[in-house]
Parts: structure tokens; C-alpha cells; sequence
């Protein structure tokens, strides 16, 4: 019986060898090259109407876009004056973006200066940027709206800029 034991191992050994011998005379390495495209995470600012609460036509605002940031100047400001920027921040890459909050770098606006953006009512079941999350194609409209106190300084001209972070909808920074 021991015997037989033994002949039955030697041959599923022998048998395991002639299959591994047969395997690595057949095997050969395989490469593949190739370019995977997933898509694009991108978002552009526009500008729309600009305006001001005087009724003379002393001071004016204008919006310069440079990538992902707006930058604001205000010529030849007075006290106790607002000014509007209408935007909207539109994706325009092939994957749905999440905003972080807006990153705003107030430049020289006197420290009286309040600066709000708000969301704008064209804009049907929004939110802060914060919740939207904008597929291709899809807008987001808002409005900067600046207030110069009375600390603001005769003929002066301030500019400041607003920035908003997108990153893909499936990510956190």
C-alpha cells in the first residue's frame, strides 16, 4: 500500500513538472501601452452688468478675469457708495466641480469696506457656491456688492480680487 502511495506521488510530481516545464516554454511577457483620458475639471468666470448707486457719472468700477480670479478696481471713489458686479463662474471641462469657499483678498479697500457676494436670484434653486455642484455647461450667477463707509477717501481708486476654488465632485480638498 505504501508502495502504491509512493508511485501515485511520483507521478502527480513528475505530471506537476511536465505541466510547469510545458507553462514556461509557452509563457511570454505581454505589454501594453496606452493613453487613459478621464476627463477635464475646469471652470471660467464671466462678467456681466457693473453698477453704482450715484446718480452722476463721477465714480466707476471695472472687472479684469485672470484664470480663476476677479479683480475688482473702483476709480475715483467717494463715501457712502455702492457698487454691483454681476458674474457667473460656468464649467466648462467634461467632469461635474465642487467649489471651496471664495477666497477674497480685500487689496487696499479702506478697513470701513464691506464687500458681500451674494447669489443671484437668476439663479433658480442655488445656493452659496459652497453647495453647487456644476456639471458641463452649468452656470452659477452672483454678485459682488461693495459699500465704501465714510472712511473711504475722496477721488481714490481701490482694487481687490475674488477667487473661488473647483475641484472634482467626487474629491475633498
Amino acid at each position: 500500500m505504501r508502495r502504491k502511495l509512493g508511485f501515485l506521488c511520483l507521478a502527480l510530481v513528475l505530471a506537476m513538472g511536465t505541466l510547469g516545464v510545458g507553462y514556461a516554454l509557452w509563457y511570454e511577457d505581454l505589454y501594453i501601452e496606452g493613453t487613459v483620458n478621464t476627463g477635464t475639471v475646469d471652470v471660467e468666470w464671466s462678467y456681466g452688468p457693473v453698477w453704482d448707486t450715484e446718480t452722476k457719472d463721477v465714480s466707476w468700477s471695472d472687472v479684469v478675469i485672470d484664470g480663476d480670479t476677479m479683480y475688482i478696481t473702483i476709480y475715483n471713489a467717494y463715501p457712502s457708495i455702492w457698487y454691483h458686479h454681476q458674474f457667473d463662474i460656468h464649467s466648462v471641462g467634461t467632469i461635474p466641480v465642487h467649489f471651496t469657499d471664495w477666497v477674497i483678498d480685500r487689496g487696499n479697500l479702506p478697513a470701513g469696506a464691506t464687500l458681500q457676494i451674494w447669489e443671484d436670484s437668476s439663479n433658480p434653486g442655488g445656493g452659496p457656491i459652497t453647495d453647487a455642484q456644476l456639471h458641463e455647461g452649468d452656470m452659477w450667477y452672483g454678485c459682488v456688492e461693495v459699500h465704501l463707509d465714510n472712511d473711504a477717501a475722496q477721488g481714490a481708486q481701490y482694487t481687490f480680487s475674488i477667487s473661488v476654488m473647483a475641484h472634482q465632485y467626487n474629491e475633498t480638498p
